[in-house]
């Protein structure tokens, strides 16, 4: 499993291209933003696995969300192939 990565509540990027979800496992403090935006020439999506969201990534298109829980994610688009993602959230310590 790759490293993780701690960020500050702010904005971040994950890219979404022909081979998945450029940071699959992502690491940020409670009320983080992440922004997923489609730098493929094919739609996907992002969808929780708990079916609480499923958002369609058009080429080019981004979408964010603010994540306040652990989630887990995939590509709906791609079922044969392993297009999976996790952000791991961690509580904000003052």
């Amino acid at each position: 499993m790759p490293p993780t990565e701690v960020v500050a509540p702010e904005e971040l990027m994950i890219d979404v291209t022909s081979l998945g979800f450029e940071q699959p496992v992502l690491e940020v403090v409670e009320g983080t933003y992440v922004r997923f935006k489609n730098h493929d020439a094919y739609p996907h999506t992002v969808t929780n696995v708990d079916g609480t969201f499923n958002h369609r990534l058009d080429p080019g298109k981004d979408v964010e969300i603010q994540v306040w829980e652990s989630l887990q994610y995939y590509d709906a688009t791609t079922p044969g192939y392993n297009f999976r993602g996790e952000i791991l959230v961690v509580p904000l310590v003052s």
